[in-house]
């Protein structure tokens, strides 16, 4: 179990800068519809251009500061491109809670995947990504930390094949209801 998740660091890497550009573009357009609330926000990573970080420095905070209805608050952006679940590594759940962050989950709930597309075509791909949108096909919801913990005491921790095998849970869309309201992601100017 790496931390490349069974990659090169090439293909590691090239993963890594594609989705910073996916969830900073999402962030971006979250930032700016009319249903957010989010007054402001910063990059918080310790690289949001998504270069490659070496060994040994501490990547764990998470992606962005955000100030929400006037409550200034840490916010990890996690966007689950596929329908069905959502998906997070045990260790990620452990190291929000550290810094007592929300994490905003914005889902495809479209029939289409909209995965990490293998020519990295970020153009074509944001183009899937904003037609799902004006479709009204793109929820979100803000999991705070007693929902995250909750989650992770309901749910059956798993070693899951697509992130290396390392432990976590998969949460079907059946249960999000328990745990949180999808909101609709009201398409705006980005």
């Amino acid at each position: 179990m790496t931390r490349l998740e069974n990659r090169s660091v090439a293909e590691f890497t090239s993963h890594i800068a594609f989705t910073t550009e996916v969830e900073s573009r999402i962030m971006d357009a979250w930032a700016e519809s009319s249903n957010s609330g989010c007054v402001w926000y910063q990059d918080n990573g310790v690289d949001n251009n998504g270069g490659f970080v070496k060994n040994g420095v501490d990547t764990s905070a998470v992606d962005f500061i955000a100030n929400i209805n006037g409550i200034e608050t840490p916010i990890e952006m996690k966007f689950v491109p596929t329908k069905g679940k959502l998906s997070l590594k045990s260790a990620d759940i452990h190291n929000y809670l550290r810094q007592n962050a929300n994490v905003l989950f914005v889902f495809n709930m479209s029939d289409k995947t909209l995965k990490v597309p293998e020519d990295r075509d970020i153009k074509k791909h944001w183009r899937k990504i904003r037609d799902t949108w004006k479709a009204g096909l793109l929820k979100w919801a803000i999991v705070g930390p007693s929902t995250l913990v909750e989650m992770h005491e309901n749910t059956r921790e798993v070693l899951i094949p697509y992130m290396g095998f390392k432990p976590g849970i998969i949460v079907d869309e059946s249960e999000y209801g328990k745990y949180f309201r999808l909101r609709r992601f009201r398409y705006g100017t980005s």
